[in-house]
């Protein structure tokens, strides 16, 4: 089963290739934020934060990745024009290198939803700051194509969501859900989402821009090994692409694998 994902941050994804893109049926009053910024933390972890701005127009996306552990790294993952992830600064694993992407959408996805449910009138809806305390008996489903989430119930959300500037929204806020692993030392486990939610003030990529130093994977069906086919990356050398726009022009040649 696939879940809805938001459109401002997720219909770009893959929408070249995939036609069973479900954002329009989610409700879009949390879904028009263009620049979002996420840190996300399990049990007592540092986290790791994500800062991205999205363009649904162009379907592209740009997001800076900080590992805190076991070590801090630091590195971008990108998408392009619906059909190419770029990545620089980080190791992927061999055969899941479309995780780098799935793994900041999946929980910024988390994000919006959690807010969508806390607050289903959207963000003018909160005015100055407001407290949360809420206890959720409906679970929380959540997907990119090629991965998905669940937060079981019974959830419970605390902390506070502020709206003072009109467009910005800001969150701090702990999920605490059951434990899925029987032999966990806690009946519970706890998530900390904290960020900043706006909108971009200027493009995604510009055409100029170099992919010096950058790794450049196609997108497109791959088959598992346990059978069935799914979204995967496979790397292209970019010999004589040195610019994003250079990339694109490619890209609109190239026939969907």
């Amino acid at each position: 089963m696939r879940f809805p994902f938001g459109r401002a941050i997720a219909a770009a994804f893959l929408l070249a290739i995939s036609s069973t893109v479900l954002a329009q049926q989610t409700p879009a009053m949390w879904n028009g934020f263009t620049a979002v910024t996420l840190t996300f933390a399990e049990g007592g972890s540092a986290g790791t934060t994500w800062s991205g701005v999205f363009d649904e127009s162009t379907r592209d996306f740009l997001l800076g990745v900080q590992l805190r552990e076991p070590d801090l790294v630091r590195g971008k993952v990108g998408l392009v024009g619906g059909r190419a992830m770029i990545v620089q600064g980080l190791t992927l694993t061999r055969g899941a290198e479309i995780d780098a992407m799935d793994g900041p959408i999946l929980s910024m996805r988390l994000a919006l939803t959690l807010l969508e449910r806390l607050f289903p009138d959207g963000p003018s809806s909160i005015v100055g700051l407001k407290d949360v305390n809420y206890k959720g008996d409906v679970a929380i489903r959540f997907a990119t194509p090629s991965a998905s989430g669940q937060i079981p119930a019974p959830w419970s959300a605390t902390g506070k969501v502020e709206n003072y500037n009109k467009g910005v929204v800001n969150f701090d806020l702990a999920l605490v859900l059951p434990a899925t692993n029987p032999a966990a030392k806690s009946p519970t486990g706890q998530m900390r989402l904290k960020g900043r939610l706006a909108a971009r003030t200027q493009p995604v990529f510009r055409d100029d821009m170099p992919l010096a130093g950058w790794g450049v994977f196609i997108l497109g069906p791959v088959r598992r090994p346990e059978g069935g086919v799914s979204i995967g990356a496979t790397p292209e050398p970019n010999a004589g692409m040195k610019t994003i726009g250079e990339l694109k022009a490619s890209l609109a040649q190239m026939r969907p694998r």
